[in-house]
């Protein structure tokens, strides 16, 4: 079975007493949808019903994906020195789990309009789109949550530098050198870090989310205060970067925004203190190995 949406890995996994009150919120960080949301003080649930049917459950299987990004430049003076330097970082992070379960809102669009006939609901989601940043925030229509499993996260860091001079015997007009060719020497380093964390998930937990893009609308109406009315409209479903980790059917991948050393130690949930300790100084994750026992066939990047 396929997953239809796009679903966003969290840098920060989210226990299993959030799942009767995520879908429906509206979040300004879609790697971390617990730092700052809205509503606050009620569940959307509350005021739209069934807005969270019952899950798609995966058994066990396996998957794994993993892509680099890097740069490279070079360049020289003249046919003499040359010079290159280079640098890549393979990112990743690997599930394993006994299930994985597909939580998917219905309608989002309708339902998203219905939350908005709400006064408080519609205040709160005005609240937060004046504290962002960018000018939109994202509406979560769904989630994935995995039970017993283990979180890895791994970091390789790859960097390259040559240098290399060329002597134009050659082109000396006493040259008597044939065919032998320019001598030429060359030399550099390379350098290569790889970091890696994994923990045990003993319960159940939030692993990733899918989003709506939401943002504000002014439009001239003369019936309104100072004859600009505000509102707040649905983009539809938040596209995937390159250096985004979601999960997602293959088909479905895009690259456009919206606007254009193992630790065994077992915790309830993972949080970005752990993931970023000495040894795991960022967790900038931009490419994903994922491995879910179930959901081999359906999921890529």
């Amino acid at each position: 079975m396929s997953l239809g949406r796009k679903y966003f890995l969290l840098k920060d996994v989210l226990p299993k007493t959030e799942i009767p009150h995520l879908v429906g919120r509206v979040v300004l960080d879609k790697t971390h949808p617990s730092q700052a949301y809205a509503p606050f003080s009620h569940n959307p649930e509350d005021i739209v019903k069934d807005l969270l049917p019952a899950p798609v459950v995966w058994a066990s299987g396996n998957d794994f994906i993993s892509n680099t990004t890097g740069w490279k430049v070079t360049g020289g003076f003249s046919d003499i020195i040359q010079l290159g330097r280079s640098r890549s970082t393979e990112n990743g992070a690997s599930i394993e789990s006994e299930e994985v379960s597909c939580y998917t809102m219905p309608n989002t669009m309708l339902a998203f309009e219905e939350l908005m006939k709400n006064t408080a609901y519609s205040k709160d989601i005005h609240d937060i789109l004046r504290r962002s940043n960018t000018g939109h925030a994202y509406f979560v229509t769904g989630f994935l949550t995995c039970r017993n499993g283990v979180l890895s996260v791994s970091r390789v860091e790859s960097q390259h530098q040559q240098v290399g001079a060329t002597a134009p015997i050659l082109q000396a007009p006493a040259s008597n050198f044939g065919r032998m060719g320019n001598p030429n020497l060359s030399f550099g380093f390379e350098k290569t870090q790889k970091k890696v964390l994994s923990r045990q998930l003993v319960d159940n937990v939030i692993f990733a989310v899918a989003y709506d893009v939401i943002r504000s609308s002014r439009s001239l109406d003369l019936d309104s205060r100072f004859f600009v009315k505000t509102s707040i409209i649905n983009k539809g479903p938040k596209r995937v970067k390159p250096n985004h980790l979601a999960f997602m059917r293959e088909s479905d991948s895009d690259s456009d925004s919206e606007d254009s050393a193992s630790d065994n130690e077992e915790i309830s949930y993972v949080n970005t203190e752990l993931l970023g300790d000495e040894r795991f100084d960022t967790v900038d994750l931009d490419a994903v190995s994922f491995h879910v026992k179930g959901i081999s066939k359906d999921l890529s990047i």
